[in-house]
């Protein structure tokens, strides 16, 4: 006859036989074995979770090496120790012993597209100047000081603004507010109608003579015709200004109305020879102080207009004014 023993010290039924000899429920154990495997399942599914996690972080720490640029072999190697490749994009090549990806580059507000039409610049006129940025401290103001657009005269008003900003340059003024300014750029309208009969545009040639020798009592600047990107960069590290006559719509400034102005005049107070940009005071927005447009885009868009009330523009002449201290 068998007899039943329970023990408490486990989790399955021991039976005892005459022999004295235990014998295990095949049944009972069954039963417990099949809720050690429920306890164990919630085990194993977090382990899991904690494995992906952990792929995810390496997954994690080798695209920061290739995007931080850090070397080679240390990208390589946290490649290699990541086994689950499925999950990562292919390693780039490496040909270098260091691995530089450069950083996104932000979008600025300057737009770089050139239409197909304006002239190419050929590589022989960009220049190659130094390392070291260009840059004069002039006073700024937009032709409009206070937003009055309506206003045809500061509608117009870019030679005369473009003008009053290297002139307080020259003579080593800093301060320009904005009452000055339109009351300035007023003032130099109302005296070009009365002594010329109109103060639309002015060429280059006529901006000189007459604004700035004319309104502004001011000559010590210099037209000169037919001119290169590097003359531009010339005159700035000389220690000048610079005034070049555009068509603004090949400038493709996103704070022009469009399609912006065909016919407008710009200063230009430096120059950054690793950007390849020219730093200007544009008077065609209230952002315009020390904006920057790329070498090519704005040389392409140099062209002088005749002076009058919007006359027919004949051909491309690239000109520009030089204003001396």
């Amino acid at each position: 006859m068998r007899y039943v023993i329970w023990d408490t010290r486990y989790v399955f039924v021991i039976f005892l036989d005459r022999s004295g000899e235990m014998v295990y429920n095949a049944k009972a154990m069954s039963k417990y074995f099949f809720i050690f495997v429920l306890l164990l399942l919630p085990f194993l599914f977090f382990y899991s979770r904690f494995e992906e996690n952990r792929a995810f972080k390496q997954n994690f720490d080798v695209e920061k090496t290739f995007t931080t640029g850090d070397s080679g072999n240390t990208a390589r190697n946290a490649v290699q120790s990541f086994s689950f490749t499925s999950k990562i994009p292919d390693a780039p090549a490496v040909s270098d012993p260091a691995i530089s990806v450069p950083p996104k580059t932000m979008l600025n507000h300057t737009k770089t597209s050139v239409p197909a039409t304006p002239p190419i610049l050929s590589s022989a006129n960009l220049t190659s100047a130094g390392s070291s940025t260009i840059l004069e401290d002039v006073p700024f103001t937009s032709q409009a000081p206070f937003g009055e657009w309506s206003d045809p005269r500061q509608e117009n008003g870019c030679e005369e603004a473009s003008a009053l900003m290297a002139v307080k340059w020259a003579r080593g003024e800093s301060d320009l507010s904005k009452t000055e300014a339109e009351q300035t750029i007023l003032d130099a309208s109302n005296w070009e109608e009365k002594t010329y009969g109109d103060y639309h545009d002015t060429s280059a040639k006529d901006t000189a003579e007459r604004i700035f020798k004319g309104y502004f009592h001011y000559d010590n600047i210099e037209v000169k015709y037919n001119i290169s990107a590097n003359d531009i960069v010339h005159e700035l590290q000389g220690g000048n200004l610079v005034i070049v006559p555009m068509d603004g719509q090949l400038l493709n400034d996103p704070y022009y109305t469009a399609p912006g102005p065909d016919m407008h005049m710009i200063l230009v107070i430096g120059y950054n020879p690793v950007a390849k940009e020219f730093i200007t005071n544009d008077p065609g927005t209230e952002r315009g102080e020390r904006y920057r447009y790329p070498e090519n885009v704005f040389y392409n868009a140099i062209r002088d207009y005749p002076t009058g009330d919007h006359e027919s523009i004949v051909g491309v002449k690239k000109d520009m004014i030089v204003v001396s201290k």
